[in-house]
């Protein structure tokens, strides 16, 4: 059976044609149940109402978080660095970091311990990460919380109420950073 070029182009194009305007149709229309998940693209809110708005500050809000997580993974593998080359850093320009224009950070030190402290531009959470050497160890530990920190609160661990993150819950041996 011979067919014309046109007419085999015409019946390739067909099911893709069918298909697309059933999508298109239970886009628009979407379930008219009640257990549907998702509104319908003809009922869902417009791209400027408070739930875009509150998704994209979300969105900054996790990105925030993790940049946050990588400066004080970064801040607590360099500051072990440092200290088996003879003592913690003074400041993150020392370690070779840098803060990114969404977060605010300082560093804050004491014979025995230093402290990062990153404060986002947006949201109220502080997160705060540590170094503290004792008893031969290095131990190491971060945490998020909310409100303000005094750095003569941080020991070693996080202050009262505020949640640690998982991460840094390590300890190092300062014997193995000597052979």
């Amino acid at each position: 059976m011979v067919r014309s070029p046109t007419l085999s182009v015409l019946l390739k194009c067909l099911p893709a044609f069918v298909l697309g305007t059933v999508g298109v149709m239970g886009l628009v229309h979407g379930k008219t149940s009640a257990s549907s998940e998702l509104p319908s693209v003809s009922n869902r809110p417009p791209v400027g109402s408070r739930l875009s708005e509150r998704l994209a500050v979300r969105e900054i809000s996790v990105d925030q978080r993790r940049e946050a997580q990588r400066l004080m993974h970064a801040f607590t593998l360099g500051q072990m660095t440092r200290h088996y080359w003879g003592g913690f850093a003074t400041s993150l320009v020392d370690l070779g970091l840098g803060t990114p224009d969404s977060l605010e950070a300082s560093v804050e030190n004491s014979d025995a311990s230093t402290h990062l402290l990153i404060r986002p531009q947006m949201g109220n959470e502080v997160y705060v990460a540590g170094v503290a050497r004792g008893e031969g160890r290095l131990a190491t530990w971060a945490c998020v919380g909310v409100g303000d920190v005094a750095p003569a609160n941080l020991a070693t661990e996080c202050p009262e109420g505020w949640q640690s993150l998982r991460h840094a819950r390590e300890s190092i041996d300062e014997s193995h950073w000597a052979e």
